[in-house]
């Protein structure tokens, strides 16, 4: 009878206290793992977040070079005009010459561009109403948000300049169909500085970008 009570008791169960015990310090492990889960998770939606915003702006700055590449010359009205806050300029191909806009409308930088015209009249039409340009114009596409601002510096008497200062221009006739000449060189070069938002760091993140002009002032 003696083994027989010994072999009972080394098979007791646990304890309250024990189960207790297990159970928080269980608790406390799923806490832990949950924690490195949910870190990893935010880690990769940052990650994914930051290589769209990279894409994206990668896609702009490239569209805005192209613009710039393809800078069409005219007397009726400067090739290239920034006024704080809209970046105008005149482009041609094969199929005519636009008025295409780069803009920062409410907190967002995008572009607008007319439609592709050969006819003069119609291309200054585009001009005029290109100046009153809004966010929810049509034809209009936000290409990059968090946007705070920018600047447009212009490379002029090999020095860069606030492309609102006055800039060199051209005055006389055109001696071919006998109209005025009131045009605004074009610059060797563009600079733009684009800044964005930040809600962690003190001064906001920038991107700054050069670009030589074709035909401009030498």
């Amino acid at each position: 009878m003696k083994a027989k009570s010994l072999f009972f008791e080394s098979h007791r169960g646990f304890t309250l206290v024990e189960v207790l015990i297990a159970l928080l310090v269980m608790s406390v492990l799923s806490g832990m793992a949950w924690k490195g889960i949910d870190t990893m998770i935010r880690s990769k939606e940052y990650t994914e977040a930051a290589m769209e915003r990279t894409l994206k702006l990668s896609v702009a700055a490239a569209q805005w070079e192209a613009d710039l590449q393809a800078v069409y010359t005219t007397s009726s009205f400067p090739a290239i005009s920034f006024d704080g806050m809209n970046l105008r300029i005149v482009r041609q191909s094969d199929k005519g010459a636009q008025v295409v806009v780069w803009s920062v409308q409410q907190g967002s930088w995008g572009r607008w561009a007319s439609e592709f015209t050969k006819i003069r009249s119609v291309l200054q039409s585009y001009w005029q109403n290109s100046q009153m340009l809004q966010v929810n114009t049509p034809g209009f596409v936000s290409l990059v948000g968090d946007v705070q601002g920018w600047q447009i510096f212009c490379f002029r008497g090999n020095s860069w300049s606030n492309c609102q200062s006055s800039g060199d221009r051209e005055n006389g006739m055109n001696s071919a169909d006998n109209t005025a000449i009131n045009q605004e060189k074009i610059p060797l070069a563009l600079k733009m500085v684009l800044d964005f938002r930040s809600s962690t760091a003190e001064q906001p993140h920038q991107l700054i970008r050069s670009m030589v002009i074709p035909g401009g002032e030498r």
